[in-house]
């Protein structure tokens, strides 16, 4: 018996030290990864619209898809900016009380404007004046980013509070 136990200590041993290696090639996001151009490979999204229209709440889900991307964006540095071209097509999708409503649109790419790694795990993109902040999901690597967009936004229109919450995801690849 204690020789078995000799050999499964042996054994555990070796295990423990040949697991124990350096992780060299974990992904760490920063301005040098950022700076390039990237093809939008794919933009989604979901979410709700809620309201409350004369005194009867009002929601539906909202679902946003890629059809089709030509669109890139370069990050350029000193100065941080960045610019796109080509264009993207997108299918958005309302689904309210039952019924669906389907919607595609092909606009030019993202603009274009300054940029800021915030950290290791946070882009700032500036269009026009407005912020937009992206979480660089854990899934990203050197050759795809995944950047995800979180929106909570209320707006007022005729007395009526309309609020958007939507989570996006876009991917980028070179």
């Amino acid at each position: 018996m204690s020789r078995f136990f000799s050999l499964l200590l042996v054994g555990l041993v070796f295990t423990a030290i040949t697991s124990c290696g350096d992780d060299d090639d974990t992904f760490v996001f920063s301005e040098d990864v950022l700076v390039d151009t990237w093809n939008v490979d794919d933009l989604s999204g979901d979410g709700s619209v809620t309201a409350t229209v004369l005194g009867q709440p009002e929601s539906s889900t909202v679902e946003v898809v890629t059809d089709n991307s030509t669109a890139t964006i370069t990050f350029t540095s000193s100065p941080n900016e960045f610019t796109s071209a080509g264009s993207i097509t997108v299918t958005s999708t309302e689904t309210s009380s039952g019924t669906m409503d389907s919607t595609t649109e092909t606009s030019p790419a993202f603009g274009s404007g300054t940029w800021r790694v915030v950290n290791a795990t946070t882009l700032e993109v500036t269009d026009q004046g407005e912020t937009t902040v992206f979480t660089v999901d854990p899934s990203s690597s050197s050759n795809s980013l995944v950047l995800v967009n979180e929106i909570d936004e209320s707006i007022d229109l005729f007395g009526t509070t309309i609020r958007t919450v939507l989570t996006t995801t876009t991917r980028l690849t070179r």
